[in-house]
């Protein structure tokens, strides 16, 4: 699915909560455009003033739609595990491993998904602000996420305070704890772990592994 599929899906999803009709005073923003405004907002950071002037709406429309995309997302998307989730079957994760393989001049053979941490900057709280300070000392909202060899995102994990390392939030995520049950048909997590480190700081670097593994790329 590309960007401009994904982004018609999510607009025919939200489009029953967050969608306004015409009055006899204005015309409503219709839906695409409202989606439009909140992904500039969370994908890009711009403030309200530039995504007022970029919209052509006032900043208090603005806020609302923030407000209103925000909360319809999580009311529609919040149990739709099945949207984004680490497949289980082994046909679909010897497809991830045939990605990876066919990567670059050597490829990574036996790797079915790349493993990094990511952080969402946010304004410090007053209640406990200190603890949303990340290594580089601005605060933030940090995650965890999986993708595939093209970048498409396979699992993901977000909402812990910007201090919190990558590695605790593995160690409590719901794709570790699926592959612990078996659930996941992944080597173990032993091995994982070991990989994991082997490869930690390695940027121009190449892991031979003989069988399907998550890797990190910290």
């Amino acid at each position: 699915m590309n960007c401009r599929e994904c982004f018609v899906t999510l607009v025919e999803k939200l489009k029953v909560l967050i969608g306004k009709k015409d009055t006899n005073f204005r015309r409503a923003i219709d839906t695409p455009r409202r989606v439009a405004v909140y992904l500039s907002f969370v994908g890009r950071g711009l403030s309200y003033s530039d995504l007022a002037v970029k919209a052509g709406i006032g900043k208090t429309s603005v806020f609302k739609i923030i407000r209103d995309v925000s909360a319809a997302i999580i009311a529609v998307l919040k149990d739709r595990e099945g949207d984004l989730r680490f497949p289980s079957d082994v046909s679909s994760i010897k497809e991830l491993e045939a990605g990876f393989r066919a990567m670059h001049a050597f490829g990574l053979p036996g790797a079915c998904g790349a493993l990094d941490g990511s952080h969402f900057p946010i304004k410090k709280p007053s209640l406990d602000g200190d603890c949303y300070l990340n290594r580089k000392r601005y605060p933030s909202i940090a995650g965890l996420f999986v993708a595939s060899a093209d970048c498409y995102c396979l699992d993901a994990l977000v909402g812990y305070p910007g201090s919190v390392h990558d590695s605790r939030m593995w160690r409590e995520s719901g794709l570790r704890r699926r592959i612990l049950m078996g659930e996941v048909p992944l080597r173990t997590m032993e091995q994982i772990e070991v990989c994991s480190r082997a490869i930690k700081g390695r940027t121009k670097s190449y892991l031979y592994v003989p069988a399907p593994v998550i890797i990190s790329i910290l």
